[in-house]
């Protein structure tokens, strides 16, 4: 198996060149014939970069905020599917639930913050099919908390940093 990143070029031996725009990681099985035909087997089906996400108060560790003026919420990312080796951009805003739009606080500020994350075998599993899965977590720091009851959730979207193509959300 080899996992090819779309919107790259690859070289295969006898000078085919497998060329892809599309916004997702592909992991296929592939021959070429001898005489530089192009004789394909991409009998796999595609693989998707998913992401799913938690969110919790770093006080108490639960998905309610603390009674204070101002928190931290960590947003543990669980992600699947990705390259190892390939460099990604895990980019996080707090959302108001009920507005279903960016959380502005009292004082007209949003939340919003982005880590760069290259997985590795150190870091992730490596699936057969060589793709990473694993978890990282966006920090959102001095949070205020509003006095009324208000839904706060978190959307996460994930780009590939190469291309700065969005490969996958999760907003809910």
């Amino acid at each position: 198996h080899v996992a090819l990143m779309f919107g790259q070029d690859y070289r295969v031996e006898g000078g085919l060149t497998i060329t892809g725009h599309l916004d997702f990681c592909l992991a296929h099985n592939f021959t070429v014939t001898a005489n530089n035909t192009t004789t394909m087997n991409l009998s796999d089906t595609p693989i998707t970069p998913k992401i799913q996400t938690t969110a919790s108060d770093s006080d108490n560790g639960t998905h309610y905020l603390s009674y204070k003026e101002r928190v931290t919420i960590n947003d543990e990312i669980s992600y699947s599917n990705l390259v190892p080796g390939e460099t990604y951009t895990f980019t996080g805003s707090l959302q108001d639930a009920d507005k279903k739009a960016l959380y502005t606080d009292p004082d007209g500020n949003t939340y919003t913050k982005s880590i760069t994350y290259t997985p590795t075998a150190a870091n992730s599993t490596i699936a057969a099919d060589g793709t990473a899965s694993g978890k990282v977590i966006v920090t959102f720091t001095d949070v205020y908390v509003p006095l009324t009851k208000t839904t706060i959730v978190v959307f996460e979207d994930l780009y590939e940093n190469k291309t700065g193509i969005l490969i996958a959300a999760h907003e809910d």
